[in-house]
């Protein structure tokens, strides 16, 4: 039965991923592993929550890359991402701030040695066009 669950567990993240990028494992949202698990397991008695869980991040999400990081009151924030480009897009911090501020707060935030080009790219964006911020 686990390995029955799991294998839909893993159609459901390959869909995921291939339609974000990314899968936030952050606290404080709306997990998607964790609705996962549960969506799997309500109606059954053989496996439980927890264990359909820890089963999707050992044999499924360590097919992906993950960065997070813990702030100062203790929540974790991260991700688990296909490649750089979807982990830049997770952070989603450039719209608050210049890019070059938020490509530095990104490198050094998440220790991914990323240069402003991917950076740029990730988001569709010409750097040339926020030359200005800089001047």
């Amino acid at each position: 039965m686990l390995e029955k669950l799991l294998g839909k567990a893993r159609a459901a993240i390959i869909e995921e991923m291939n339609r974000v990028g990314y899968i936030d494992d952050s606290d404080l949202t709306d997990r998607f592993l964790d609705n996962l698990a549960y969506e799997l397991t309500v109606d059954n008695e053989e496996v439980d929550q927890d264990e359909l869980l820890e089963v999707i991040k050992d044999k499924v999400m360590i097919e992906y890359n993950k960065i997070g990081f813990v702030n100062d009151a203790a929540d974790y924030t991260g991700c688990y991402y296909k490649d750089v480009k979807d982990a830049i897009r997770w952070a989603n911090s450039w719209y608050k701030q210049n890019i070059f501020e938020a490509h530095k707060e990104f490198v050094e935030t998440y220790g991914i040695d990323v240069t402003l080009e991917q950076f740029a790219e990730a988001y569709e964006v010409d750097i040339e066009d926020y030359l200005e911020d800089i001047l």
